[in-house]
């Protein structure tokens, strides 16, 4: 029975069958959805070009919960974005598969976001003008490179605006324990900022600089099509990292895997 159209963008894929590939959309009109791709694994296949982080629009129909554990069948696809880049570059096939495997975890099948659809393209797109230049939150600048801990902030602006979409965003005006001000720690479990004496008591809470919490509340009030005026320095991605990464962690209930193969790079190339 078909299901209709949604534009999606490709956020998992594996190998089902023989020929066949199962793969997990994000879309506009569905939220996260699964769908086998008939015959995708043969080189004449008209699926070839289901691969991760294509951006289109797809045909889906039921199989009346047959093949795939219950999934949707493909049956035509249009390629609107296929972020080719994203599966060339080491570095940016790691940054994007950590934010495709982070909306995978942490968002729940059928139920749509549009804020998280635009988020997850707005960050795939980030990612790929970052190649071949040096990049940062208000764009592409003249460049020989890739500048890796640019490349992080794209990461923390996605994680902060993510947490902001899905109802987790952290509280940065006053300590979390006890209302005091300024705020000189971030502590995941208690979804916010502390100060430094509540920040001292607790071995876990990561020191936060006052740019790291102003660049925060600049990223939680710009819209997406606004960060294009925002600069986050490569110090602050760095020192936002490990308390956001948690903090993504905790809301997903598990340890997104994707961040070892980005540890790995980090000890290569310094990856903030």
């Amino acid at each position: 029975m078909p299901l209709g159209r949604c534009e999606a963008v490709i956020i998992r894929v594996r190998d089902y069958g023989d020929a066949d590939r199962f793969v997990t959309l994000y879309s506009r009109e569905r939220g996260k959805v699964h769908a086998v791709a008939r015959g995708a694994r043969r080189s004449k296949s008209r699926f070839v070009g289901v691969q991760p982080f294509v951006h289109g629009v797809f045909s889906l129909f039921s199989t009346g919960g047959g093949g795939g554990g219950g999934a949707s069948s493909l049956s035509q696809f249009q390629i609107l974005s296929s972020f080719r880049v994203l599966r060339e570059d080491l570095d940016l096939m790691a940054g994007a598969s950590y934010v495709a495997q982070v909306i995978d975890e942490i968002t729940a099948a059928q139920d749509p976001n549009e804020e998280v659809f635009r988020l997850l393209l707005w960050s795939l797109g980030a990612l790929e003008k970052s190649k071949g230049a040096v990049f940062d939150v208000r764009g592409v600048r003249d460049g020989i490179k890739a500048d890796m801990g640019t490349l992080g902030a794209v990461l923390r602006v996605f994680e902060i605006k993510l947490l902001q979409y899905l109802g987790y965003q952290p509280h940065l005006d006053s300590c979390v324990k006890c209302g005091s001000i300024p705020a000189t720690f971030f502590h995941p479990a208690s979804g916010g900022v502390l100060c430094e004496r509540c920040g001292g008591l607790l071995g876990d809470a990561a020191p936060l600089s006052p740019g790291s919490v102003s660049i925060m509340k600049a990223v939680l009030n710009a819209d997406l099509a606004k960060l294009g005026v925002l600069k986050m320095t490569s110090f602050q991605s760095s020192e936002l990292r490990r308390p956001l990464e948690e903090y993504v962690s905790m809301v997903a209930g598990r340890p997104i895997r994707a961040l070892e193969f980005l540890k790995i790079l980090e000890g290569k190339e310094g990856l903030a």
